[in-house]
């Protein structure tokens, strides 16, 4: 091995410790920005489902809910009276982002005042839809329960599938799919409503 070969190697060595330290410290922050709001990705999670339910119910009452209204977008507050509020981003930039939220609560979305933000708030509306699509889960699967030990009765009772145990079976996986299919349609249709409004 040559001499000239050494510090190539040893500069080669130190840029890629720097380039790990560097990304580690990334992570650590990003996950630290998202850890830190977990607990609020949590509460949007759940409030989507009664949010749509709120707006569905009161969408023709102008009193409650005001045409082109902005409701808060604060988790469990169905207040109308809002200003947009800056939550992230590069002031003055096209990444800066408002969103509208009442007197009563200040946007706890993570920011820096950068475009890092973008970044965070995205990863939060995914952790949160992800987090809300897996409470919907739950439930489905607990309501699904007696279908499903209906079903492996049925199949236990007739092997073959093809006499009256069969085509019961089948009916009843039938209606399985069915409200999988409707509550991620439902899933779906909150997040746009949230979204839109």
């Amino acid at each position: 091995m040559s001499s000239g070969s050494q510090p190539s190697s040893f500069i080669y060595f130190s840029w890629m410790v720097l380039s790990v330290v560097a990304f580690l410290v990334m992570l650590g922050l990003f996950v630290w920005a998202i850890g830190s709001s977990l607990y609020q990705v949590g509460r949007q999670s759940l409030d989507v489902w009664p949010r749509a339910a709120w707006m569905v119910r009161h969408f023709s009452d102008p009193e409650v809910f005001p045409p082109k209204a902005e409701i808060c977008a604060a988790p469990f507050c169905r207040s109308v009276d809002t200003q947009p509020t800056r939550v992230g981003g590069n002031p003055g930039h096209r990444s800066e982002t408002k969103m509208s939220f009442c007197r009563d609560h200040p946007p706890l979305l993570p920011s820096y005042s950068s475009r890092f933000d973008d970044l965070l708030r995205f990863t939060y509306w995914v952790l949160a839809m992800f987090l809300s699509l897996l409470e919907a889960a739950v439930v489905l699967l607990i309501l699904c329960a007696p279908l499903m030990l209906l079903r492996s009765w049925l199949v236990r009772r007739d092997d073959g599938l093809h006499g009256m145990a069969g085509k019961l079976s089948n009916g009843v996986e039938m209606i399985m799919t069915g409200l999988v299919g409707l509550t991620f349609m439902a899933w779906l249709a909150a997040w746009i409503m949230f979204a839109w409004w």
